[in-house]
């Protein structure tokens, strides 16, 4: 069965009593409404000013009672909040600008293992403003062919970081990757990237140990054999799902209603 994730709808929990939808289009689920969550868990809410902090920024205490900004500095200004030349400004000063190893190397150890992880947690949470790659939407329609549930960007914790999977099935625990050849390095192409590859590799073995199946397909594969990666994804959904008899401890195939196996059932119906 195949839901429809645009019928599901909550409450905020800001209060409010606006409606939302509970998952956003990479099925990620939401809470509060754009811009709400700060009315609930904003860190000035319920503070106010001491009596000596409004003294000091009101009234003649304060440090621009009695001024006023000249014609030149009003144009200066002006002229600063041009966006144009704003932005002009920000690329030029960037042009042949480059951090030296040491201030690389202390920008890298004032990272704590509490910051890496709340930043990958972070980055995982964000809604790109990009759709599905090409080849991804090509595996994506095969799936939709059949009325297969499936999710896209589903996001799961390995290596004490977050990890976007490409195509989730929950029903199989089946992870679909789909690299391109440029970007992960494809050798079969000529695009030498041991790095990438050693780190697809490790979050491959990663997925595996925590109990999911990991099907990856790279570009010139969908592209020019789009029919064996289908037959590949349906030999993987064919696979019987095992389970333990509670009964004898012997695996069984998930097609019984009972948590028995099929002999230790009937002589439950005999007995």
């Amino acid at each position: 069965m195949v839901f429809d994730k645009n019928q599901i709808t909550i409450k905020c929990k800001c209060g409010c009593g606006e409606k939302l939808l509970k998952y956003d289009r990479f099925w990620r689920s939401r809470d509060y409404i754009c811009g709400h969550y700060m009315r609930v868990n904003h860190p000035l809410k319920g503070k106010t000013m001491s009596k000596e902090r409004k003294e000091k920024t009101s009234g003649k205490n304060h440090h621009f009672y009695g001024k006023t900004l000249t014609d030149e500095h009003k144009l200066k200004i002006k002229l600063a909040m041009n966006k144009k030349d704003v932005k002009e400004k920000q690329r030029l000063s960037h042009i042949g600008n480059t951090h030296s190893e040491e201030t690389k190397n202390k920008i890298k150890n004032s990272w704590t293992e509490d910051m890496r992880k709340e930043a990958s947690k972070r980055r995982s949470r964000q809604i790109f403003p990009f759709e599905n790659t090409s080849i991804e939407n090509i595996i994506v329609d095969i799936l939709k062919e059949y009325g297969i549930y499936h999710k896209l960007q589903y996001t799961v914790f390995i290596n004490n970081r977050y990890h976007n999977c490409d195509i989730f099935i929950p029903s199989k625990n089946l992870v679909i990757e789909c690299d391109s050849c440029y970007w992960h390095g494809c050798k079969k192409c000529g695009n030498m990237n041991e790095e990438r590859n050693k780190y697809d590799e490790g979050i491959t073995n990663a997925l595996i140990i925590q109990g999911y199946e990991v099907i990856r397909f790279w570009e010139h594969d969908i592209i020019n054999n789009i029919e064996e990666c289908r037959n590949i994804i349906f030999s993987e959904l064919r696979k019987p799902d095992f389970h333990v008899c509670i009964c004898c401890n012997q695996p069984y195939e998930d097609k019984f209603v009972t948590p028995l196996c099929e002999s230790c059932s009937s002589k439950l119906v005999e007995a």
